[in-house]
């Protein structure tokens, strides 16, 4: 539902513009109005930067939950290996011994 709502708020949004260029093409303050769209555009921009920005540097770390997965599965991996090491030096003094 939420995609949906977001694709038709854009369409509605573009076709609001594009109703605007129009009203304004015949006349004088063709130029004023694509400015002021511009300045709009450009002030909505600007805001949805910073926003993104301040939740990345004070907000949680993104994907938290996978980076602590993926140091479980090294420290499991590491493990294993020293295992498999200890497991070969054992072998290895167990067969000089014969």
């Amino acid at each position: 539902m939420g995609r949906c709502r977001h694709v038709f708020w854009c369409v509605g949004h573009h076709c609001l513009t594009f109703l605007l260029i129009l009203l304004f093409w015949p006349t004088e303050w063709r130029y004023w109005a694509f400015a002021v769209i511009l300045i709009i555009y450009g002030g909505i921009s600007l805001y949805c930067v910073r926003r993104v920005v301040a939740r990345l540097t004070h907000g949680p770390v993104p994907f938290q939950a996978s980076l602590d997965e993926l140091k479980k599965d090294l420290q499991l991996i590491q493990r294993l290996r020293d295992d498999d090491r200890q497991t070969e030096q054992n072998e290895q003094t167990h067969t000089t011994e014969y």
